[in-house]
């Protein structure tokens, strides 16, 4: 491959990405924190029009105060789909329940401030205990196994 056309296959990469991130930012909304019965915060963003298709996975955890995951020795906050619910100490994302010790995989993609208006205000005791101030952004599960 020739350095002008790695150079603009690289240039393309690059603007299909920024776009992703700019559709994903220009959404508009809040989304919410809600709590499960025994009081962990959980992010739930607000409607989206932009997709981001990063595989997205761990072991779901409890982040200082939100639910996270963790992914060998990192720590990261989650914010789930639109349409999320909590049922218990579970989340419910379209029929499919997760809890604490689950492992799931579903796509998403990471976002580092300013995070996008549809990505609620995510609590600094929760930035403070995660590896770094990137949030996983779940939009779908694929794959939920239970703790054992």
């Amino acid at each position: 491959m020739t350095a002008f056309r790695a150079a603009a296959r690289t240039a393309a990469h690059t603007a299909a990405v920024a776009g992703t991130v700019l559709l994903a930012a220009g959404c508009s909304g809040a989304g919410q924190q809600v709590s499960t019965e025994s009081g962990t915060t959980v992010l739930i963003a607000s409607a989206s029009t932009g997709g981001m298709d990063a595989i997205t996975r761990g072991t779901v955890e409890v982040v200082g105060s939100c639910l996270g995951v963790r992914l060998g020795t990192d720590l990261t906050i989650v914010v789930w789909p639109s349409g999320a619910s909590t049922t218990g100490d579970s989340i419910e994302i379209d029929g499919q329940r997760v809890a604490v010790g689950d492992f799931f995989q579903g796509s998403g993609g990471y976002l580092g401030p300013p995070y996008p208006d549809s990505i609620p205000d995510v609590p600094q005791e929760c930035l403070d205990a995660a590896s770094s101030d990137e949030v996983m952004w779940v939009q779908s599960l694929t794959k939920v196994t239970p703790k054992r």
